[in-house]
């Protein structure tokens, strides 16, 4: 019946670490213990402005243990904050061996940049690739770019594994 529907969608929503499924998950908690279904109410309301919110910008601290995550002590260099016009973003310069490895990551790039419907500031000069990452709709760095930082990185790492 639906509160198997709900706690099904609890289940679901609990194993993602994101503060919008945390919140979602709380939502959908209350109507499994209220016995209600998804559709009702206020929590119906709450619910769909939990999936259709933008991500909120990340505060300083935020962005700094967000930065600590990301760096990887390989060969790459570390991710830094920067700034442009008053918006925050993640920035980050991939070295490889030449510009067939560099566009190769590009092209794995531009692929999840499509799936995660994100898209990067980035420009390459031969091996060099500069990355910047900020949410524009928001006007700076979300948990949005975090996660694409870590993808940039992971294929970053498949295309040069010894530098890692």
């Amino acid at each position: 019946g639906s509160s198997t529907r709900t706690r099904d969608a609890v289940q679901f929503v609990a194993n993602y670490s994101c503060p919008r499924f945390a919140m979602i998950s709380k939502i959908l908690a209350r109507l499994a213990v209220r016995g209600g279904t998804a559709g009702s109410g206020r929590a119906a309301t709450a619910l769909r402005a939990a999936f259709t919110s933008r991500p909120p910008v990340l505060s300083w601290p935020e962005r700094n243990e967000a930065i600590r995550s990301l760096t990887d002590g390989g060969g790459f260099s570390s991710w830094r904050e920067g700034e442009e016009n008053g918006r925050t973003r993640l920035t980050k310069t991939y070295e490889f061996s030449d510009f067939s490895e560099a566009f190769a990551f590009m092209t794995q790039g531009a692929a999840l940049a499509e799936r995660m419907d994100h898209h990067p500031e980035w420009s390459n000069v031969y091996n060099r690739v500069e990355v910047n990452l900020t949410t524009h709709s928001m006007g700076g760095v979300t948990d949005k770019d975090v996660e694409m930082a870590k993808l940039f990185d992971e294929y970053a790492k498949d295309i040069l594994p010894s530098q890692v």
